[in-house]
């Protein structure tokens, strides 16, 4: 049950980083687009 509260805690951690940092992923997604659209 400790196992399963703390994983969901992690879970939490990660959503709300994910959130705060959706401009920052956006903008590294889209430089790895370029780069692949470079490339190709």
């Amino acid at each position: 049950m400790k196992k399963q509260r703390k994983y969901f805690a992690y879970m939490n951690y990660i959503a709300i980083f994910a959130t705060s940092n959706r401009e920052f992923f956006e903008a590294l997604q889209n430089k790895e687009r370029e780069r692949n659209s470079l490339v190709s």
